[in-house]
């Protein structure tokens, strides 16, 4: 049977308005994750937070402002990568949630106009990002910090999606000229 379960996110509860900011994702241990950002009209503020939940408790860490849907995908039990507007965000887990920390690899998704993430085998991060009607595959180069792309052509506008075959391959679903195309 279904519930409603009503999450306040600690920081944010003084805020205006909460909204969800991405996908959700779910550990092994059951704990539910999940890119949330909020404003204040009175104070003129706003907050990015990283939510825990679970049924017994709620937390949050900070992070950067998000941009647009945050993808996410998680790593093993304790590495959550998330891309969104400001690049890839790559968060090691810990418990509690405020020992987590976030490193960012900045990947040009600030103009992009749809993006999603998936792990390959290694525990890395695969990319496609649609630059307005060009879609892209994106990944980490032999060298750290640098990215390597393959431009897969025109895409239709709308949500695109990524994920890596067990030949560790990447794979992209996404609409061209109307029809379901996967790459």
């Amino acid at each position: 049977s279904w519930t409603r379960s009503t999450v306040v996110v600690p920081s944010l509860s003084t805020g205006d308005g909460q909204y969800s900011y991405g996908e959700l994702v779910i550990d092994s241990s059951g704990r539910h994750l999940f890119p949330v950002a909020g404003y204040s009209v009175s104070t003129g503020s706003s907050s990015s937070q990283l939510v825990s939940w679970t049924s017994a408790s709620t937390t949050s860490v900070q992070l950067p402002p998000l941009t647009g849907r945050t993808s996410m995908t998680l790593q093993g039990t304790s590495r959550l990568y998330a891309l969104g507007g400001n690049g890839v965000m790559d968060v090691q887990l810990s418990t509690p949630l405020s020992g987590s920390t976030l490193r960012t690899s900045l990947v040009e998704t600030f103009s992009t106009t749809q993006h999603a993430i998936a792990t390959d085998a290694a525990g890395l991060p695969r990319l496609v990002v649609n630059h307005g009607s060009t879609l892209e595959v994106v990944r980490p180069a032999g060298s750290p910090g640098f990215w390597d792309w393959l431009e897969l052509g025109p895409a239709d506008s709308g949500l695109i999606d990524v994920s890596v075959d067990g030949a560790d391959d990447t794979r992209a679903c996404f609409v061209r000229a109307g029809k379901l195309m996967l790459y």
